[in-house]
This record gives structure tokens, C-alpha cells and sequence, in this order.
């Protein structure tokens, strides 16, 4: 909104595609398809976003966001990238194309390193860093190595763990446990009430014996 001001525009319509990646090339975003509508019905003078990642991070999708804006006539300009840029003209179309190349060069190197590091962990035997999992401790403090890393067992849920186990060897169903669970006031990580899937992949998952699963090599 201060950039917007500061530039003297007014600010008609904010979109967002909260947690969803404009790295993937998929169409399924409401918000940036509900923009390409009203740029169509020409309804802005001007485009602004944060950066030029907003509208898409891969060729794919930049695209037909870059025709969209050369047949409205409407530019773009990123809060961070220089700009406006006019699709109308030839280089600014280059210098966009190059933007969003690189950008998505730097995601894939990204993505690559991230890969390589999770994979030196898994072969040393270190659980990877993630969510906290149902029946496990995880570090909290900023700045130590334990931080987000499985620190022990949560008493009350890996006996919740083992009891399940033991009840589904004994003809207990899935549905019966998860039941079980949400009655005793027990929570998924993320504060959810128990499915029966859920159950079904707690109770599955090679953490709960000691194993480390994904390693390669």
C-alpha cells in the first residue's frame, strides 16, 4: 500500500493466492485468474504486485500474463524489479522474459540444494526438518541445531500411539480410534480433530518403529 501511494496510485482491487505457488505451473489460482479477468474487461490502468514472482515464476504462465497486458495496453510494475514495464514494447517484453527466467533458475538451484542437503541428513541417519509429528517433540529455540528437529517422544501421544496399535490388533476399526482420540481431547499438530485416514497414517508411518524412510544411496 506504501508503494502504491508513494506512486500516487489508488488501489481498486488487491488479489492473493495464499499458499499457492506461482512457481507451479498449474491454473488453479483464483486470485491471478480472477485479475486476468478484469485486466481483460479493461478495468485498471496499471498492474503493481511486490515482484514479478506474483504473476508467475515460470514461462509457462508469464506468457499469457505478458499477452493479456500487451492487448489491454496495461502495464506492470513490480515494487522490487524497476518498472513500469510496458508490453507493448518489445524490450520490455525481453527484459520481463529474462526476469522471470532467472527467477525461476534461482528457485530450481534452490530446490536442488535443499534436495542434496535433505538427502547428506536422511544418510546420516537425521530425521529432516518439517512439521512436528504426531507423538514427537520437536526443538523450539531459534538458533540451536535442535530447532525443528524431533527431540523426543510426547509422552501422552505416544501412548495414544501405542494403545491404537495394540486396539487395531484386537478388531478395534480406524473410525473407533479416531473417535477415541477426539473424545480424550487429542489433536492433530495442527490443531485438527482425528479422520480416520489420519489415523490410518499415524499408525503406518515407519517414524513410530525408529525408521527413517527416503534415504537414498
Amino acid at each position: 500500500m506504501e508503494f502504491a501511494d508513494a506512486k500516487g496510485y489508488t488501489i481498486v482491487d488487491v488479489f492473493t493466492d495464499d499458499g499457492i505457488s506461482g512457481y507451479i505451473d498449474d491454473t488453479n489460482r483464483p486470485g491471478f485468474n480472477a485479475l486476468a479477468a478484469r485486466i481483460a474487461a479493461g478495468a485498471y490502468d496499471i498492474v503493481i504486485a511486490t515482484n514479478q514472482k506474483r504473476l508467475g515464476r515460470n514461462v509457462a504462465e508469464w506468457e499469457p500474463a505478458i499477452k493479456l497486458l500487451r492487448s489491454a495496453k496495461v502495464p506492470f510494475e513490480p515494487h522490487y524489479g524497476g518498472g513500469p514495464w510496458n508490453m507493448t514494447l518489445a524490450k520490455h517484453r525481453e527484459y520481463a522474459r529474462t526476469q522471470v527466467v532467472k527467477g525461476s533458475a534461482e528457485v530450481e538451484v534452490r530446490m536442488e540444494l535443499q534436495h542434496a542437503r535433505n538427502q547428506d541428513e536422511l544418510r546420516a541417519g537425521l530425521p529432516l526438518w518439517g512439521p512436528r509429528f504426531f507423538g514427537f517433540t520437536i526443538g523450539t529455540t531459534v538458533g540451536t541445531p535442535e530447532k525443528g528437529r524431533v527431540t523426543g517422544l510426547h509422552d501422552l501421544e505416544a501412548e495414544a500411539i501405542r494403545k491404537a496399535a495394540a486396539d487395531l490388533l484386537n478388531g478395534a476399526t480406524l473410525y473407533s480410534i479416531a473417535k477415541a482420540w477426539n473424545e480424550s481431547g487429542l489433536k492433530t499438530p495442527r490443531g485438527h480433530e482425528w479422520a480416520p485416514a489420519a489415523v490410518r497414517n499415524v499408525l503406518l508411518r515407519p517414524r513410530n518403529a525408529g525408521w527413517l524412510a527416503g534415504a537414498q544411496g
